[in-house]
């Protein structure tokens, strides 16, 4: 027996795209404030989540004939709304970076106050570094490092966002930690011969 609740979203969605805009009103009551949550457990901020959420919605509008029906609406939307998050954190920390470099290479920033430039420089090469290694990382491995270490996210949070089970997140994680592990080893063993 088919999903109520599917029956009047595929009618909603039919709807939407024949013009009805009521209907996506309708579809936007319903996962609002699933999707606020979603954004904001990546962004952690809640202006920024506002915002970025309402930018989900005018999107999936825009895009809604390209859904196709083969998976449910919300996983579609889940979806698009992980990946806009994500690449709204991205901007987010290119922006910080940006900000941190420019603070740095004026002496004007917190970390150039409290150390030498020799120490400032060195802590800005090992971030550099550790951001290179992370960034080498395949995208699944990148992705929950990322959700994990920088968002504090829990397992169950990251599984429910990328539509993983669990164990899946695990092994991503030990994985990606052996990896970063085995590289500042071999790079620490290229320092140590080089000295």
């Amino acid at each position: 027996m088919a999903d109520c609740s599917n029956i009047s979203e595929n009618n909603l969605i039919k709807k939407t795209l024949l013009g009805d805009k009521d209907a996506f009103a309708q579809l936007v009551n319903i996962y609002k404030k699933r999707v606020y949550n979603l954004v904001y457990q990546v962004l952690k901020n809640h202006h920024d989540s506002e915002d970025l959420a309402q930018e989900v919605f005018i999107h999936i509008y825009k895009k809604l004939d390209t859904f196709q029906e083969k998976s449910k609406f919300s996983t579609w939307l889940y979806r698009v709304t992980y990946n806009m998050s994500i690449n709204r954190l991205k901007k987010v920390r290119r922006e910080i970076i940006s900000l941190n470099e420019d603070s740095i290479n004026n002496d004007s920033g917190l970390i150039a106050e409290m150390t030498t430039p020799k120490e400032t420089y060195t802590i800005k090469e090992r971030q550099e570094y550790l951001h290179r290694l992370v960034d080498s990382l395949p995208a699944k491995y990148r992705t929950v490092i990322t959700l994990r270490y920088l968002e504090d996210l829990s397992y169950e949070e990251i599984a429910d966002m990328l539509d993983f089970p669990v164990g899946t997140v695990k092994t991503h994680l030990y994985r990606a930690k052996k990896f970063l592990k085995d590289k500042l080893k071999q790079t620490r063993r290229e320092n140590e011969h080089n000295m």
